[in-house]
């Protein structure tokens, strides 16, 4: 403070000695200048007197005054100059002085030299034949009149800052010395000045009202503390130069920190170490989207996929008086919904696609039939075509429908159902498409009954698609046997078959809806590709498992496990 003192009061101290100096010479280099010009406009006027007299006997009888004569015709040619041979002069039409003068009656003008060390001004005025006569005088410039009395300028210069340095330092510190001798924590008045009694009251209340805010921020801060960590989104806030000041244990999850390494971030920063946000985050194009907020003071998000996980990342800047003062961050963990969108856009699209298929044979053979166009001995092949797509485009609305109710939560039945008769019905209701397709259906079950708890129309839906797609892919004579055995805890249903197996990269996806092996040999064997997704689903529904183990040409086994009903004694039945 004392040497912002000392530099302001040096500062204007030199500052308006150096103004007063330069306007004070100024001034009478002006007021001199002028009395020259007029002194110059007498004479132009008495030469030209005695050029109207004598003629040009009388200009060259000039030749030793201290004045240059000229006379110029109206083309701008020098009919005569007192200093120079005219042969060696250009043309003075475009001289300002000339110009004015041939226009006016009179001319004035100033040019310096090459060197900017002397001044030339002259005068012109236009005579009655329509010449024009100039006289001109040279004088130095104010840079050499200044250069001229250097000496004594910086004679004069140099003691006046001495001076004014010597009142700074004085001022300066007989105004900061009771200031300083001003103890902030319990101010008082003594030691200081009266005029400082307002300021030293004012301070008293300020001090009070500090410590009601520290105990209010506190508080604020430790409920801030709170909230920002119980919220499942990442959180982070920067300041203006894109340096951490706060994040949450979900930013630090989400920046692949070690469990609790955020509380030690935050303890570093509390101690006044700076930690920049890019050498902080691991995800490169969040980094990218803080700087954008930086430069465009606008909101931004993206999605930034890492790993495993998509995040959706916003960075909102903070603005204050048109300023950009730092920005927050979230990080929402938005894998889950992508990857629903996803599977809704691919349901949707597979949906129309499965229905369009069979609506377009139906439409297309009706219509032929409704203009006559169909061959009578065709007809009853198309009635049976329509018919069985009807029922095709039935069962897939009906599958759809329970994959609908089985996404919303459908409430399954408890109650007791006995895996073997399901297993036996189901072999019995397969046996004739399996002797059809030339297939041998086996089945093996214990003799003692499988229990589990659950809804009987579900879990026979799951045998049933599980026995119906092995027949289905299977070659003619191969073999499809079903098996329900039980472990710990468990009743397992097995459904083994002898088809051209499952790829590894295709096994992982067979659950998902509508999605298919082999397309084409799908939709000829007349599959809808939503069995399996609502074998996934009926499973799950019962608290068990299904998965499948399969080597192409070597055949598939799906095996479906699922928690058995507990005896009076706790023991699972078997």
């Amino acid at each position: 403070m004392t040497k912002k003192i000392f530099y302001a009061i040096f500062s204007v101290c030199t500052l308006v000695f150096l103004t007063s100096m330069i306007l004070t010479f100024s001034t009478i280099f002006s007021y001199f200048s002028s009395v020259e010009k007029d002194q110059l406009h007498s004479s132009l006027q008495l030469v030209a007197q005695g050029y109207e007299d004598e003629g040009l006997k009388f200009l060259k009888g000039m030749n030793g005054e201290d004045y240059r004569v000229s006379l110029i015709d109206s083309e701008g040619t020098v009919l005569y100059d007192s200093t120079t041979d005219t042969r060696s002069l250009p043309s003075h039409l475009d001289r300002e002085e000339v110009k004015q003068a041939l226009e006016t009656g009179w001319g004035e003008s100033t040019r310096y030299s090459e060197t900017l060390t002397e001044q030339a001004i002259y005068s012109a005025m236009k005579l009655p034949d329509g010449n024009v006569l100039r006289i001109s005088v040279s004088r130095y410039s104010v840079l050499t009149l200044m250069m001229g009395v250097a000496t004594p300028l910086i004679s004069i210069f140099c003691g006046a800052v001495l001076a004014a340095l010597v009142l700074a330092i004085w001022l300066s510190h007989r105004i900061m010395s009771p200031l300083e001798s001003l103890d902030l924590e319990n101010p008082e008045t003594a030691g200081t000045y009266e005029e400082m009694e307002p300021i030293v009251d004012r301070l008293k209340r300020y001090r009070r009202d500090l410590d009601r805010q520290k105990r209010r921020l506190r508080v604020q801060q430790a409920e801030f503390d709170t909230v920002a960590a119980g919220i499942e989104e990442g959180l982070i806030l920067l300041d203006q130069d894109l340096r951490v000041l706060y994040l949450n244990s979900a930013a630090g999850q989400a920046l692949d920190l070690e469990p609790g390494a955020e509380k030690e971030i935050l303890l570093r920063i509390g101690q006044g170490k700076e930690l920049p946000f890019e050498k902080l985050c691991i995800l490169e194009p969040v980094v990218e989207l803080a700087e954008k907020a930086r430069e465009t003071l606008e909101p931004q998000s993206a999605l930034v996929p890492a790993d495993t996980r998509i995040w959706l990342a916003q960075a909102g800047p903070v603005i204050s008086r048109d300023k950009f003062r730092g920005e927050s961050i979230l990080l929402l963990d938005v894998t889950e919904k992508q990857q629903t969108e996803r599977m809704r856009k691919e349901f949707t699209g597979n949906v129309s696609h499965e229905l369009k298929t069979p609506l377009q044979t139906i439409s297309g053979y009706s219509e032929l039939m409704a203009q006559g166009l169909a061959k009578p001995e065709d007809i009853p092949q198309m009635a049976e075509r329509i018919l069985r797509e009807a029922r095709r485009m039935s069962t897939q609305v009906d599958q759809i429908l329970t994959l609908t109710r089985m996404d919303e939560g459908l409430s399954v039945k408890q109650e007791p159902v006995n895996l073997d008769q399901v297993v036996n019905s189901v072999q019995q209701d397969l046996m004739q498409n399996a002797e059809t397709s030339g297939v041998q259906l086996t089945v093996d079950v214990p003799d003692q009954p499988v229990t589990v708890s659950g809804d009987p129309a579900l879990l026979r839906s799951v045998v049933f698609n599980l026995t119906e797609n092995a027949i289905k892919y299977s070659a003619p004579d191969s073999h499809v046997q079903m098996e329900l055995t039980t472990e710990p805890g468990e009743a397992v249903i097995r459904i083994r078959d002898d088809g051209p197996g499952i790829a590894a990269e295709d096994q992982e996806r067979i659950f998902e809806r509508f999605y298919r092996v082999d397309k084409s040999r799908s939709r000829q064997l007349g599959g809808t590709g939503l069995g399996l997704a609502i074998v996934k689903n009926a499973v799950r529904l019962h608290g068990g498992t299904v998965s499948v183990s399969s080597e192409p040409g070597k055949g598939s086994v799906f095996e479906v496990r699922l928690p058995m009903m507990e005896d009076r004694d706790g023991q699972a039945e078997a």
